[in-house]
């Protein structure tokens, strides 16, 4: 049995998603397990053209089982509309699990999202808001409303006014825009009950039960984000993720580093980061190495950028541009590190 780990280093748009399209035709599971709606990916098949946001990307393969798990930010409108514009290209319905103990993004997430920004005027982070910072804003406060709670009107009715009370005080005393009204989000909530209804189910036992009938293959999406790579992902394979740790972010930062002093994504600055380092800090082997991985470090995000602004136009990742040019120099650089190293 095997697991494949899509595993994103640059902060998004590597190619995430289209490699587990690829990985997925040989699948038994896709799993997402975090994120939300506010990003995206292209995947032309031949159903045609489409353009993924929260749906995993096995969603064209009728023999995957889709997992939405825990972490995600759920948009239960966007779901269903994505949803309906790929069976509308007359892609097949898909086998399609959203965990009960995924949780929800509202309303006020998003109105919250673009408050902010404009409470913070030139200072304003550029965000999209899409609510996915207050939505894990409201996670890790304990304040968010789950899948499962929309099956248990008295317990929902309860969060959900909980939940509002908060919002309302910052709302109109921090934002000075109009109270939320519970009622009118309480209906909202049971119309996306209905929505949802007939894919929720317990995603967590269904991927343990799998593993331990020794499934094939299973393709995970995961997102790896330097500064905030969060644990128990591998233990709970997509399904809840509780806490950032730093530790691990230094490692994937070093890890990245070695492999672009190694592989030199751009060419040219690949070829003379040994000869760089070597200048500044000499030949002593214990500084030069480490030295080299931070320019190392470095030539990755240079070479991220320019493989954006590159790739941009054309809708391919920047990986692939990095990689193209990149390639033909990996013997030379090698030549060249050895060389430089004095091995």
């Amino acid at each position: 049995m095997r697991l494949s780990a899509v595993v994103g280093l640059n902060w998004g748009d590597e190619g995430k998603g289209k490699n587990t399209d690829l990985l997925a035709e040989r699948s038994d599971m896709v799993i997402r397990f975090q994120g939300g709606a506010n990003a995206g990916h292209t995947i032309i098949n031949d159903y045609g053209r489409f353009a993924l946001h929260i749906l995993p990307s096995g969603i064209f393969y009728p023999h995957v089982t889709n997992i939405i798990g825990n972490g995600v930010a759920l948009d239960v409108v966007k779901l269903v509309e994505e949803l309906k514009s790929i069976t509308d290209q007359g892609v097949p319905a898909p086998k399609l699990i959203i965990s009960e103990r995924a949780q929800l993004l509202m309303p006020y997430h998003v109105l919250q999202d673009s408050y902010e920004e404009e409470r913070l005027g030139g200072k304003a982070f550029g965000s999209t808001k899409s609510g996915i910072a207050p939505f894990y804003s409201d996670k890790y406060a304990k304040i968010g409303i789950q899948v499962c709670d929309l099956f248990d009107e008295e317990r929902l009715r309860d969060r959900l006014t909980r939940a509002v009370e908060l919002k309302n005080v910052m709302f109109q005393h921090l934002y000075h825009k109009p109270a939320l009204d519970v009622e009118a989000l309480f209906q909202q909530l049971l119309e996306c009950r209905e929505m949802i209804r007939p894919y929720v189910g317990d995603a967590v036992t269904f991927v343990h039960e799998a593993l331990a009938q020794g499934k094939a293959h299973a393709a995970l999406l995961f997102q790896l984000h330097l500064l905030a790579l969060e644990d128990k992902t591998a233990r709970s394979l997509g399904v809840n993720v509780n806490r950032s740790r730093i530790v691990i972010s230094v490692i994937a930062v070093l890890l990245a580093g070695i492999a672009t002093a190694v592989i030199g994504p751009i060419s040219f600055l690949g070829l003379i980061v040994p000869h760089i380092a070597r200048l500044l800090v000499g030949s002593n082997h214990k500084i030069l190495v480490p030295y080299t991985i931070l320019l190392g470090a470095f030539t990755l995000l240079l070479a991220d950028t320019v493989g954006r602004t590159i790739a941009a136009p054309y809708e391919i990742s920047a990986s692939v541009i990095m990689s193209v040019v990149g390639g033909p120099f990996f013997i030379i650089l090698l030549r060249r590190s050895r060389q430089s190293y004095g091995q």
